[in-house]
């Protein structure tokens, strides 16, 4: 009973997943951090992946490097986006999620919200580009909030 019972689980999840519409992205971004009425802008690289867990929702993962006053800094998140269902060659979405920023005092979580859009190039490629808002809840003097573009390629693949 209980073969027969993982039998049927596997054949659920090999189907559930055959229908499921994967990305993986890199995107090059700009931003400005505004701790304690000061301005300090940064330049950021990314990867991320994710997972279109039904046409209007996806969630994705991703990890990057930021380049601030001299200092270098690792950055990590995951997210949740919806697809807004405006125009049939441009995606257009808004999300949100939690994001950890390495420093050189430790680790810092914070949030934010995204909005972007995604234009389909053909042949499984696209670009996007998207707005970032967020707050860091910081560490020691206290947190910040900030703003960052990010645009780049991004890639599907179904699985």
């Amino acid at each position: 009973m209980r073969k027969l019972l993982v039998l049927v689980v596997a054949l659920a999840l090999s189907g559930a997943l055959a229908q499921q519409k994967a990305f993986g992205e890199a995107s090059v971004g700009f931003g400005a951090e505004f701790p304690s009425g000061s301005r300090n802008s940064f330049f950021s690289f990314n990867v991320g992946a994710g997972l279109e867990a039904t046409p209007s929702l996806s969630v994705r993962v991703n990890l990057g490097i930021r380049f601030i006053q001299n200092q270098t800094l690792f950055d990590f998140g995951a997210d949740a986006l919806y697809a807004l269902p405006l125009d049939n060659n441009i995606k257009t979405y808004i999300g949100g999620g939690l994001e950890g920023l390495n420093l050189n005092a430790g680790t810092t979580f914070g949030i934010r919200g995204i909005a972007g859009a995604e234009f389909d190039l053909g042949n499984n490629i696209g670009v996007f580009a998207e707005i970032r808002p967020g707050y860091n809840l910081g560490s020691g003097a206290g947190g910040f909030a900030y703003v960052s573009l990010a645009a780049g390629p991004r890639f599907h693949f179904r699985f």
